[in-house]
């Protein structure tokens, strides 16, 4: 069942963002401390997100499981040619491994679309180095357009 998150999800929406990074970046490695400061800080990430109007993350339930998340994040820029300025970032995509390649990030995916378009986003993005994100998101439309460049204190 795809559901928005509530605050009563947070703690499974911490194992899932720390599983996710832990196959992404091995996170698992980190010293005790910083294992710690991180859960904190998705705890209080999580929390914020779930009651934000400019966030929305979906769970799909599988009885009392997470099985799969999706966050939707919506940025407010300034107005363009062709678009509003309200977009949102396709972020936190993961389903557990035992509930894999069943259909249910396309779910995901589409139902956060359809909603993300109630709200009066003109455009989803997002970023990954997860192929298989890339390909469902390619087969859902989605385009690469063209790369970006940060800067992080």
């Amino acid at each position: 069942m795809i559901r928005p998150a509530v605050p009563s999800d947070v703690p499974a929406l911490v194992r899932s963002r720390l599983a996710q990074q832990q196959e992404l970046y091995s996170v698992g490695n980190l010293d005790p401390d910083d294992q710690r400061r991180l859960q904190e800080r998705l705890s209080g990430y999580f929390a914020r997100a779930c009651v934000d109007d400019d966030a929305l993350f979906l769970v799909d339930e599988e009885g009392s499981a997470i099985a799969a998340i999706c966050g939707f994040s919506i940025e407010h820029q300034p107005p363009q040619i062709g678009d509003n300025g309200v977009y949102a970032y396709v972020c936190d995509a993961y389903t557990a491994p035992g509930f894999r390649r069943q259909g249910r990030m396309g779910r995901l995916v589409r139902a956060g679309t359809a909603e993300m378009r109630k709200r009066g986003v003109s455009a989803l993005y997002f970023d990954s180095i997860s192929e298989s994100m890339i390909r469902l998101c390619q087969g859902l439309g989605f385009e690469h357009r063209h790369d970006y460049y940060s800067l992080i204190f």
